[in-house]
């Protein structure tokens, strides 16, 4: 993410003047009532990522619990002058954790901030696991790619003995890119009359509704934007707003086996666990057929691996073209495991899964340290791992020793934020691991 700008940090004392927090009555009530129809039961608690200087907050706070994190210390000095009864957490929306979760996240217009879709997915996920099973988020960016112009602004207000104007110039340097720039003139009268001219430059994102969509979904939220009748607040602001609902626990499909875990996999007792499989699967952009029509789920083959996980391979038909095959890694947890893995990364859970030893949740292993380190050891030993109908064979080229330097030594994995047609793990800043979702006959032109 770019530095702050100077409205954020040195001139924000000026926020108040520039934007006078009475405006954002309308805006906010709108916000509440989409908040309140989008949480059963409505919410209490309200957790805020980019508060900035309260202004939404302090029409929030009539009817919410307000917990306010900004990354800017300036920003929340105002605000804990607006909103002395509010609770103020100074963090970063794409990696503070707060240890609890609230009825409800909203994000004003702080997002546009997330300039890379690494960023915008990163903030998705702090608001997923702050948010209890349905609860929803919402998100209000500036503006998306469909209903980006290049536009010119104006306003300021007068204060107590100083006064504030702006000139705001919002252009794209590089269509090509995520993000856009919006320059501002700032011209500020203190008490003595003196006036400052100021330059100041934010750097903004700028996604189309689809990837928002996906993004969402591929986080966990059951995803929804909404785009008519929104009210006009006067600010040149709004088109769109998208909101996430976290599905409640009881929305997870829930699978039973009679034996050890691994039997939901076994031959001839497949067939519930391929039905669960497309809810999981179909949302991840790996998944390339998401525009056709599902006719068939088939597991095809198993590989265990070392007792840690399985290598489910799935086989997806359409009714068009011809069927494509997946790998999915299934792992499990019980106990308070599971819960963890409920509360902290819901995103990989595929199911409920019950043994005769308890219930737990069956996942994709790929979100396991210890999975993915096992692959990565598994490359230098190169050994055969038999599956039910072929077999998986991890093979080192020549310079892979030096690369990977001492096995004795682990490295520690790192699931990158952002999914592509593959899943990406990096290994400290040495090494990077590709696991190829979709196989297709033959070498992979990417080796």
């Amino acid at each position: 993410m770019n530095p702050l700008p100077r409205l954020y940090t040195d001139l924000a004392e000026w926020w108040p003047v520039m934007s006078d927090p009475e405006e954002y009555a309308g805006e906010a009530g709108w916000y509440r009532q989409l908040l309140e129809e989008a949480c059963t039961p409505p919410p209490v608690t309200v957790l805020e990522l980019g508060s900035g200087g309260g202004h939404n907050a302090s029409h929030l706070k009539a009817a919410f619990q307000l917990t306010l994190v900004d990354l800017a210390p300036d920003m929340l000095a105002v605000s804990r002058e607006l909103n002395p009864e509010c609770e103020h957490v100074q963090g970063d929306m794409r990696t503070v954790r707060l240890g609890r979760q609230f009825d409800a996240v909203f994000v004003h217009d702080a997002i546009c901030y997330m300039t890379t879709e690494a960023d915008l997915r990163q903030a998705m996920e702090t608001a997923f696991v702050h948010l209890r099973p349905g609860g929803a988020a919402l998100f209000c960016p500036d503006i998306t790619r469909e209903r980006f112009r290049p536009d010119t602004d104006h306003g300021g207000h007068d204060g107590e003995g100083r006064a504030m104007r702006y000139l705001e110039w919002t252009w794209d340097p590089d269509p090509a890119d995520s993000s856009y720039r919006t320059d501002f003139a700032y011209l500020l009268r203190d008490e003595t009359g003196t006036v400052l001219a100021v330059q100041d430059t934010h750097i903004l994102g700028l996604f189309a509704e689809a990837d928002w969509l996906r993004l969402l979904a591929e986080v966990g939220f059951q995803p929804a934007v909404l785009t008519s009748d929104l009210p006009d607040f006067g600010n040149g602001i709004g088109g769109v707003v998208f909101l996430g609902t976290r599905p409640g626990k009881e929305d997870n499909a829930s699978l039973t086996v009679a034996g050890p875990w691994e039997q939901v996999l076994a031959a001839g007792q497949t067939a519930p666990l391929e039905a669960a499989l497309p809810a999981y699967m179909l949302p991840r952009r790996w998944f390339a057929s998401k525009a056709r029509t599902l006719a068939e789920v088939l597991i095809v083959d198993v590989v265990p691996v070392d007792g840690l996980a399985q290598l489910a391979l799935v086989r997806m038909a359409c009714t068009t073209g011809e069927p494509e095959t997946y790998v999915v890694p299934l792992a499990f947890a019980a106990g308070a495991e599971a819960e963890t893995w409920l509360e902290e990364r819901p995103m990989a859970v595929v199911a409920r899964l019950a043994t005769p030893e308890g219930e737990g949740l069956l996942y994709d292993a790929v979100w396991s340290p210890a999975f993915c380190q096992r692959l990565l050891d598994l490359v230098g030993e190169e050994r055969t791992l038999p599956g039910y109908a072929g077999a998986v064979t991890s093979a080192a080229t020549a310079a892979y020793p030096a690369l990977r330097g001492d096995p004795a030594q682990p490295l520690t994995p790192h699931l990158l934020g952002v999914e592509q047609s593959n899943t990406n793990v990096r290994f400290d800043r040495q090494l990077l691991m590709k696991l190829f979702r979709r196989l297709e006959p033959g070498i992979n032109p990417d080796l």
